[in-house]
């Protein structure tokens, strides 16, 4: 089991200045993972980001299962005060990869978010963590950078 508490501040020419403050609880083992996630985020100016009308508190439920120590499997619930949303993940990890994994993340509001009909948002790509083990398990269970990942980014 391994708890913790995280902040991050994300800068935005386009929408708007944020601050997270989370508390982070994650239970470790061979082929499933478990991770909660509840925060506050600040947002400077909430009337710049589309359906936003205030600060808020967030959480997230997340299992993650390694079908094989390189390649996970997740799944996930996270809400906060403008909605909730559903998300999927699969990320892999080849031999010899060193640091590098590919990922695959799709989260879909169960309703509307932030005033937004069917809003879902994919996303893909490269990731780097530097260190951990030899698999993708021990690089993910090494270090907090899984500690406050959401399948919806936003503002």
């Amino acid at each position: 089991m391994r708890y913790g508490l995280a902040g991050r501040v994300r800068g935005s020419d386009e929408l708007s200045t944020s601050w997270e403050l989370a508390y982070g609880l994650q239970k470790l083992g061979e082929t499933f993972d478990l991770r909660g996630l509840a925060g506050v985020q600040l947002v400077e100016d909430a009337d710049q980001v589309r359906g936003r009308s205030e600060s808020s508190v967030y959480g997230l439920g997340e299992a993650t299962i390694y079908a094989t120590p390189n390649w996970a499997i997740s799944a996930a619930v996270q809400g906060d005060s403008d909605g909730a949303v559903w998300g999927a993940g699969t990320e892999y990890r080849g031999r010899n990869w060193g640091g590098f994994s590919v990922f695959l993340d799709y989260g879909v509001a169960m309703d509307s978010y932030r005033d937004v009909p069917s809003y879902d948002e994919f996303a893909g790509g490269i990731r780097y963590i530097p260190g951990g083990g030899d698999t993708l398990r021990e690089q993910r269970q090494s270090n907090l950078g899984v500690l406050m990942r959401r399948y919806v980014e936003v503002q």
